[in-house]
Formats: structure tokens, C-alpha cells, sequence
């Protein structure tokens, strides 16, 4: 257990040893020693901290309490991802839908509905979502290393289903990456987004770098923008 900087260690008397006829009551009592030394252990990928770092000037609070039992760092990256993208969707009025196998390099579909008098002539976008610390925006553009399996399905031009790549930039500190208050929660840093389709094959063999533009952000607006276009058949 930990409260802020302190670690509380949890011992139990080694010199018992318990038999099958041992009740609760004959048990020893545990001895707790306080560790006051910083938790400084970090596990590999995003700087992660102990404890709820909070603003003593406002009620704002950043969540970086990091349990022994979290999923590991990339998993923890995946599902931010996932639902960064799912709240922008909601608030944009469309449905997600996970992928439970990702398929030909799609994580998520974003789907439109009718609505009651006509039907959009493309009604899902696919997605492939990656999720990054390392790469930063820089000169604008996000210069983003896609491995080429991802690269050569993304670029295809005869699907039904357009698809984009959405690369979500986050601080290298998962204590970072959301800051919740009672009138706000905010999502850390941004997404940016882009459409491979027709793009050249590549003699690579590993992986290809993307330049997105910094403007492409993956926001309610330019969801909405891209729904609406393919809602006329209008390709990516």
C-alpha cells in the first residue's frame, strides 16, 4: 500500500507457521513498517507515479495512481486511445464499434445512421489507431514510424469502407494524461488523423514514416466534416 510518498509494507510473522487447525483468533498480528523513501520504480514505457497529484489552487486533480496489478503501459495506451476516439465520436453523434480481432489493420468502425428520409451512401469509417509518448508535433507535421503491414492495408483504394490512421499524441506521463474536475475532464494531448488511400508502395521493409499535418486534428468538427462526406459517397 502507498499514501503519497510513504510505502506501507505489510509483514507477517515468519516464525508461525499455521497448521490445519490453526483458527483466526491464534493468528499473530501483522507488523506494518512505514518505507518513507520516494517511490521512484518505474516500469518500462510512459512515466507512470503513485498517489492523486491535485492543484492546491483549484479543485482540479490528475489521476496518476498506479496499481501493482495495472495492465502493462502499451495496453494502457490501447484503451486511452480507444477511448479518446470513442469520446469524440459520441459527441459527434455516431456510434464505435471494437473490433474484438483487428482485421485487416482496423481497431474501430465509426458508424452514421438514416435519418428517416434518406441513407448515407457510406454509413462506417474504419480506424487504426496507434498511440504515442515519443513522437512529438514538430515543424507541423507528426512525423509517426507505421509499420508497413498497417502502411500497405491503409493505402489500398478499392474498399467500400474508407479507412484513416488516427495517432494519438500523449505526455510521457500516464499521471498526465487525463485531469478531471467538477465541471471538466481533459484529455491529454491531441489526435491527429489522416487518409492513406492511393498512397505509393514503399520498398521498406519494417516501417514507413507518416508525415500527418498538425491541422488534421481528430476533433467533433472534423469528424463530423469527414461523416458528412462520405454520407455523399465522397471518398477520402
Amino acid at each position: 500500500m502507498s499514501y503519497g510518498n510513504e510505502r506501507c509494507v505489510v509483514r507477517a510473522n515468519k516464525r508461525f507457521r499455521p497448521t490445519r487447525s490453526a483458527s483466526v483468533a491464534s493468528l499473530p498480528p501483522l507488523r506494518v513498517r512505514l518505507n518513507r523513501k520516494p517511490l521512484g520504480a518505474q516500469r518500462d514505457g510512459p512515466t507512470q507515479s503513485c498517489g492523486i497529484a491535485s492543484d492546491a489552487q483549484s479543485s482540479t486533480r490528475k489521476w496518476s495512481m498506479v496499481s501493482v496489478y495495472a495492465i502493462p503501459p502499451t495496453a494502457q495506451q490501447e484503451e486511452f486511445s480507444r477511448a479518446y476516439i470513442a469520446a469524440v465520436a459520441s459527441a459527434a453523434g455516431y456510434s464505435v464499434q471494437r473490433r474484438s480481432v483487428d482485421v485487416d489493420c482496423i481497431d474501430l468502425s465509426i458508424h452514421q445512421r438514416s435519418d428517416g428520409n434518406s441513407v448515407p451512401l457510406i454509413d462506417c469509417l474504419g480506424v487504426q489507431l496507434k498511440c504515442t509518448y515519443a513522437h512529438q508535433p514538430k515543424n507541423g507535421y507528426l512525423h509517426f514510424p507505421l509499420d508497413i503491414v498497417s502502411y500497405d492495408n491503409l493505402r489500398q483504394e478499392r474498399l467500400y469502407a474508407p479507412r484513416i490512421l488516427v495517432v494519438v499524441h500523449v505526455p510521457r506521463n500516464v499521471g498526465d494524461w487525463l485531469t478531471h474536475a467538477a465541471d471538466a475532464m481533459i484529455l491529454r494531448h491531441c489526435a491527429y488523423w489522416m487518409s492513406l488511400r492511393g498512397m505509393p508502395a514503399v520498398g521498406n521493409t519494417a516501417s514507413y514514416t507518416i508525415r500527418i499535418p498538425t491541422d488534421q486534428r481528430f476533433t467533433v468538427d472534423a469528424l463530423q466534416e469527414i461523416m458528412n462526406h462520405l454520407a455523399k459517397g465522397v471518398q477520402l
